[in-house]
């Protein structure tokens, strides 16, 4: 290696007793903003080009792959997420259950943000593509939902026109749009991806695609065109063969048809979606099924059951640190309780969205508090929220 800077020694000793290594938080270390500073500038002078790219693609393919393996125990039934096989002499570590591969995402988001958005700037626009399908549905179950934006954003600007890789990020900035009550814009990307998934023949892409479209449609009230995209992806995912879409879209066909009050079409469709998830294992479609039939016995005024189910559903949620389904369920108890516990529950949903961005639930969240409050004769209070709620755009 060759020798410092000239400069260097009258920077370390500025510097002074400042720890180099800093922990933070506990058992993680990171290095001082100085040394990070200079490190950049001796790569930038010493290390040539080609080494230094060598480098760099070494480690954005661990990163790429030790998350791809994570994600092999986060989402067990998406394989097609996931990159080929690394190539030889790439280190990367596995995991002994969910718990260390979750453990290790929540860790290394940032770094794994960090790669997204620099890869461009060395010429890894690949790793970028991957890494954001990688990723996608442990971003949107944490509810990461603007960091997701940026990475399925950056993804889309760097495939190709008409790839299939163009459409997948379509439907990844297409879904994080709607999550953040962004309809109009979600819907556009959606079709998009629905064009793309049609060219390309890919079932798997059009069943996703179309239940994103579904829910689109749910929302704004498009109850005939919902119901057909509903129905269309539950075909497209048995075409493809693939048994836990086809209970997605199940599960999607149910919540749609307990929305227009056909309850008890609802718990057929939600039943089977219940069969195929007990027989495949997924954690996080099971807490979903349950806030759905929870919902459907609220319809039938079945009370007690749908406490029950919307009890699993948060339990599901939290032990699962699935925060997109907990700031639901939240709301849908609330619902069912008493004013005084619907305060509780409403104002955890109401902290809970505003954090993540879900303009849906604070709208759920705030009309929860003002009927509970109005309950409770709180009116001023009540007003408060019914015109939060108004003030919300989504």
């Amino acid at each position: 290696m060759n020798a410092p800077p000239r400069n260097w020694s009258k920077r370390s000793s500025s510097m002074g007793a400042r720890p180099m290594r800093l922990e933070s938080p506990p058992g993680r270390f990171r290095m001082h903003d100085l040394v990070r500073l200079y490190a950049r500038e001796l790569a930038g002078t010493v290390d040539n080009p080609c080494d230094r790219k060598a480098a760099l693609d070494r480690l954005f393919d661990h990163y790429l792959h030790t998350a791809s393996a994570a994600m092999d125990l986060f989402a067990v039934h998406e394989p097609y997420r996931r990159p080929p096989e690394p190539a030889p002499g790439c280190a990367t570590p596995g995991f002994a259950g969910y718990l260390q591969a979750r453990a290790w995402l929540d860790t290394e988001r940032p770094a794994l943000l960090a790669m997204g958005a620099h890869a461009a700037a060395f010429g890894l626009e690949r790793h970028a593509v991957w890494l954001a399908a990688v990723l996608y549905r442990y971003l949107d179950v944490a509810a990461h939902y603007e960091d997701a934006l940026v990475l399925h954003s950056n993804a889309l600007a760097f495939t190709d026109p008409g790839s299939l890789a163009r459409g997948i990020a379509h439907h990844a900035v297409g879904w994080t749009l709607f999550r953040l009550g962004r309809a109009d814009e979600a819907a556009e990307h959606l079709r998009q991806a629905l064009s793309s998934a049609q060219d390309h023949r890919s079932d798997l892409l059009e069943s996703a695609v179309r239940d994103g479209l579904a829910s689109v449609h749910d929302r704004s009230g498009r109850r005939s065109s919902a119901r057909k995209q509903h129905e269309l992806a539950l075909a497209a995912a048995r075409r493809a063969g693939h048994t836990h879409l086809e209970g997605i879209a199940l599960c999607g066909l149910g919540e749609h048809h307990s929305s227009c009050g056909d309850h008890q079409e609802a718990l057929q469709h939600l039943r089977e979606s219940g069969r195929i998830i007990r027989e495949i294992g997924d954690g996080g479609l099971s807490g979903r099924i349950f806030a759905a039939l929870g919902r459907t016995y609220v319809g039938l005024r079945r009370t007690d059951e749908a406490a029950r189910y919307l009890q699993r559903a948060l339990h599901f949620a939290r032990v699962g640190r699935n925060t997109s389904l907990e700031v639901s369920a939240l709301n849908d108890f609330g619902a069912i309780v008493t004013a005084a516990e619907a305060l509780d529950h409403h104002e955890q949903a109401l902290e809970l969205a505003k954090r993540i961005g879900h303009r849906h639930e604070l709208v759920r969240a705030h009309h929860g508090l003002a009927e509970a409050h109005r309950q409770l004769g709180n009116h001023t209070k009540a007003a408060a929220h019914l015109e939060a709620a108004d003030s919300t755009h989504w």
